[in-house]
């Protein structure tokens, strides 16, 4: 924020929103990896400004659209008990305004929340998997058609994969070596990369990145109340949502180790809300998107280290890395669990 051209985009984009940059404070918010999000106070009054990052999302009034739509079904997703992030429209009118350099920037409604940094309940789990359920569920009344994609091939793991072995190919045998263990893991599982592809799955509507990051619980850590970041809100597989957000949420804080117990709470309530969404086809293929998910996003941290942090911002050298290390190790742990979840996901009642 110090930047010479940071602070005369910043100023840009305040003035666009009709504020005064002397008359607002603003300060980072949240851990978000992609875009940059900021805290905007004036007085009593307070925003979510956020910079859509346009290396990720080349197509940022794709992303404004989709939240202008989603934003008219809010008060389905408020009497469902989840609150909604409300797109603010600049005085002249628009979704978004256009900084200096091209990126463009939106004022959301402010929830006040925080998001939980582990589970230390099963009741917390249980909040989460009713809290995506009723976003599943809801959404699940658009057309698909209804929203647009934002990222295109987006939790299409061939494609990951594909342009891992790319990358690996292009660069010195020194750097190939030092990965070996990762490649070797990757290589081992293969022929499971394309099985939610060949599978077919009903194309809904997905939140696409419902990690506890995403997640605002009150201050007391007992009520969750939104799913935050809609970024990758678009027709997809709701089966990699929960891969995801059971992969997120039921990772022990201690190691990559799998918790079953936070899997069911979270699981139960999910299926308690969603009753008769889910079917059959989908659930046989829950637990394949629950062990690919890790899996896939390992691959994604370990291209991102080689092609050199272009995609996840990173704190210290080598933390894709490590992370991509920490996501194989939960893929197995998970893989070592099979049977248990296998019976887990069948004791839900999916009332099919």
């Amino acid at each position: 924020m110090n930047h010479t051209s940071g602070e005369q985009d910043l100023q840009a984009v305040l003035s666009a929103l009709g504020l005064a940059r002397e008359a607002v404070q603003i300060i980072p918010l949240g851990q978000g990896l992609i875009n940059r999000t900021f805290l905007l106070s004036q007085g009593e009054r307070r925003w979510v400004l956020q910079r859509i990052n346009p290396q990720v999302f080349p197509h940022p009034e794709r992303n404004l659209r989709n939240l202008a739509q989603l934003s008219r079904y809010r008060q389905a997703f408020q009497a469902a008990g989840i609150q909604f992030p409300t797109l603010i429209l600049s005085p002249s009118g628009d979704l978004g305004v256009q900084a200096p350099d091209g990126a463009y920037w939106r004022r959301l409604a402010f929830i006040p929340g925080q998001s939980l940094k582990e589970i230390k309940a099963l009741s917390q789990a249980a909040e989460i998997g009713r809290l995506l359920g009723a976003f599943h569920r809801i959404a699940n009344t658009l057309p698909p058609s209804t929203l647009q994609i934002t990222l295109p091939d987006f939790h299409r793991t061939p494609r990951y994969v594909d342009r891992l072995f790319q990358v690996v190919a292009e660069i010195p045998k020194a750097q190939r070596a030092a990965v070996s263990d990762c490649m070797d893991f990757v290589q081992a599982r293969l022929e499971r990369i394309s099985v939610l592809e060949a599978a077919d799955l009903p194309q809904r509507i997905m939140h696409g990145d419902p990690k506890l990051d995403n997640i605002l619980f009150d201050a007391r850590g007992e009520r969750a109340l939104a799913l935050i970041d809609l970024d990758t809100v678009q027709p997809g597989s709701v089966l990699y949502d929960l891969g995801d957000c059971l992969r997120s949420c039921a990772r022990r804080p201690s190691g990559p180790q799998f918790d079953l117990g936070i899997a069911q709470a979270l699981l139960r309530a999910y299926a308690r809300e969603t009753r008769g969404l889910l079917t059959r086809g989908e659930i046989q293929r829950l637990f394949d998107a629950l062990s690919l998910i890790p899996l896939e996003l390992g691959i994604r941290f370990l291209t991102d280290h080689l092609e050199g942090n272009r995609w996840f911002r990173i704190r210290y050298s080598g933390e894709n890395l490590d992370k991509a290390r920490v996501q194989f190790a939960l893929s197995a742990d998970i893989e070592a669990k099979a049977p248990q979840l296998q019976a887990l996901i069948q004791d839900c009642d999916w009332s099919v």
